[in-house]
């Protein structure tokens, strides 16, 4: 009888674990649909071409005109970004968007608008070490989102460059869904 007992909390367990690990897979499988990339494959030698090959691409179609550049070594990403793009490149930390994000909140309507206007003047706008955006970090992301979209509407690209941990868990849905849009260019 106690065996008996036993085997059914065992059986319990068994299920429990199943139904555990189902949700899980599904909820992988969203995510995998949501972060569905766009690859290319990268030539190493020809880096900078391949950028400005992507940049006219997004930049002649009617989507967002955001280029996502992954790669572990700063100096290398900013490098090659200075190499693909002629003229008009205008590097950010993201740590100083979040500066400038935040003073433009303590700002008011005048000191949101500032801000605004500043990140959308830029001809192409990169933003580095985007790695340090991931996370719980909604209201930034919500920001960054839409500098992104109001860029775009304006026709101006937009690079988001940092190592391969965009994301870590708890960012908001609309930048996930961002992220997913943008071409993606590995650099090693």
């Amino acid at each position: 009888m106690v065996e008996a007992q036993h085997q059914e909390a065992i059986e319990q367990v068994i299920l429990n674990l199943k139904a555990q690990v189902a949700g899980l897979n599904q909820q992988i499988e969203v995510l995998s649909k949501l972060l569905e990339v766009k690859h290319e494959d990268v030539n190493i030698d020809d880096v900078p071409g391949q950028l400005k090959r992507a940049a006219t691409e997004v930049m002649n179609n009617d989507h967002l005109k955001m280029i996502l550049v992954r790669g572990e070594n700063y100096e290398f990403r900013e490098r090659l970004i200075n190499q693909a793009f002629d003229t008009g490149v205008t590097i950010i930390e993201v740590e100083q968007f979040m500066e400038d994000y935040e003073a433009g909140q303590r700002g008011g309507q005048v000191g949101a608008q500032k801000f605004k206007d500043r990140y959308d003047d830029y001809d192409v706008l990169v933003i580095e070490n985007l790695e340090q955006l991931a996370g719980d970090r909604a209201k930034l992301q919500e920001e960054l989102f839409d500098r992104v979209y109001a860029r775009s509407h304006a026709g101006k690209l937009t690079v988001l460059s940092g190592n391969a941990a965009f994301i870590i868990g708890g960012e908001s849905e609309e930048y996930l869904q961002m992220l997913s849009l943008g071409k993606n260019i590995f650099v090693g």
